[in-house]
């Protein structure tokens, strides 16, 4: 026996006094006892290598090992087993626990231009005791390390190093630790990323809970390898199409509202884009189903195009319609706490008319389906300052007899922004081209006047 550790014992010996003539081309260690109990399994296989001496690895710290050596001819595996000549048994005792003796063996498995893939190899002589942990460490330009892994998973042998630069340098360490200590540092292993890469896509991508019939919620997890640029954005696809426009690279999670049906699967899917737009690939395939329908939601938003008398009211609609077609929306105009104007329209904007220069309104709009009604949406809304009202429409023949016929008269649309109070009539003959003549001046709710006094079979 020439060392020994917790883990480890090295024999070593001589070369047999008869080797029929021949070279000696390997030797083996057998384990044939362990503290005592019969054991027979192979410690050392050293049968492609003469050297007399071998290492067995994986022990047990203070224990009792019996061992035995034999060696191996070109025609060795000729022979009966039965025929081998083994030495002597020699009975060595390991060590106390000891530190790993050397560090874990680290290697790159892989890169792109946002990554470095990690591997490594435990030692061989653990000390006698389990592994307890792997550290693995980043080396700056000067030489300090900060940890970047550790696991107490010895289990686990490799790491991904992400979020890196593309066409930079990096440099690691690793050591590993048992109940005695923590092992050698590693030689410092310097390692690459490539060119900039795509990204890579998003995972994990999954339903969120969002309780309509309308709209789906969906969120992911962000690129992992982001190809050594900076993420620009996420984008979501629906059945393969672009339902998201590009989202924020802080973006998560994703509300699809665009008029889907209710109890209806949808299948999406989610992509990244790197600053020089170059996309990821498309990630695993989500299938989200919508809920039974629900009521619609309420209008996004609310504005007016003012007058002096009128307000043009127009609103956004959620694309969340419950899952079912929308009905009616509900219109109400209100000054102070008074109702002025209730109507429901099919379209998204409505002309409410005949209201008062320069006040403030109320309006509203609550949207319907089958199932109810969304919330109200209100917002305050002024008109503007008194103008002149518009001309009135021509007035329409109700009736004539002889030389008179009654008409009859319409306010204007648009009123200026205060009540109309006079409507004057004004007559002159077609045939004659006579001068204009004003009649009596008409109050606003006479809309009826009956003309008198006029030749019959002529235009007027």
């Amino acid at each position: 026996m020439i060392d020994l550790t917790g883990g480890a014992i090295t024999l070593e010996w001589d070369e047999p006094l008869d080797i029929a003539g021949r070279d000696i081309t390997g030797y083996t260690i057998k384990i044939v006892s362990t503290n005592g109990s019969v054991a027979n399994v192979v410690g050392y296989d050293g049968k492609g290598n003469p050297s007399r001496n071998g290492t067995l690895y994986d022990l047990t710290a203070d224990t009792q090992y019996g061992m035995q050596v034999v060696a191996y001819i070109d025609v060795s595996n000729c022979l009966d087993t039965k025929l081998q000549a083994w030495s002597a048994v020699i009975n060595v005792t390991t060590q106390s626990p000891t530190l790993p003796r050397t560090s874990p063996e680290l290697v790159v498995g892989g890169y792109t231009g946002g990554i470095i893939q990690l591997v490594w190899v435990a030692p061989k002589d653990k000390g006698g005791v389990p592994l307890t942990r792997y550290t693995l460490n980043l080396l700056n330009g000067a030489g300090v390390s900060t940890v970047i892994f550790s696991t107490s998973d010895t289990s686990v042998l490799s790491y991904t190093h992400n979020d890196l630069t593309a066409n930079t340098k990096y440099s690691y360490t690793i050591t590993t630790s048992n109940a005695a200590g923590v092992s050698p540092t590693s030689a410092v292993l310097e390692a690459s990323t490539d060119s900039i890469t795509a990204p890579s896509a998003p995972s994990k991508v999954r339903q969120l809970t969002y309780n309509t019939g309308g709209a789906v919620s969906i969120g992911w997890d962000r690129s992992f390898d982001t190809g050594g640029q900076t993420i620009a954005g996420y984008m979501v696809y629906r059945f393969g199409e672009l339902v998201s426009g590009v989202l924020p690279s802080t973006a998560r999670t994703f509300t699809n509202k665009d008029q889907l049906q209710a109890s209806t699967s949808y299948n999406f899917t989610v992509r990244s884009m790197g600053l020089n737009e170059m996309p990821s690939m498309a990630s695993d395939q989500l299938v989200a189903t919508t809920t039974a329908a629900t009521k619609p939601q309420k209008a996004l938003s609310l504005s007016a195009n003012p007058g002096s008398s009128y307000l043009n009211l127009a609103w956004i609609p959620s694309g969340d319609t419950g899952g079912v077609p929308i009905k009616a929306y509900e219109v109400k105009l209100l000054l102070d706490s008074t109702l002025v104007n209730k109507t429901n329209v099919t379209t998204t904007n409505v002309l409410l008319t005949g209201l008062t220069a320069n006040t403030v309104y109320i309006g509203s709009v609550r949207v319907y389906n089958d199932v109810g009604s969304s919330e109200e949406i209100s917002t305050s809304m002024i008109t503007t300052t008194k103008g002149v009202p518009d001309a009135p429409k021509p007035p329409s023949i109700r009736g004539k007899f002889g030389g008179n016929f009654t008409i009859q008269l319409e306010p204007p649309l648009f009123t200026g922004g205060s009540a109309i109070t006079v409507m004057k009539v004004y007559k002159f003959s077609l045939e004659n081209r006579v001068t204009p003549w004003l009649a009596q001046p008409l109050m606003l709710l006479v809309k009826d006047h009956k003309v008198l006094g006029l030749l019959s079979k002529r235009c007027h």
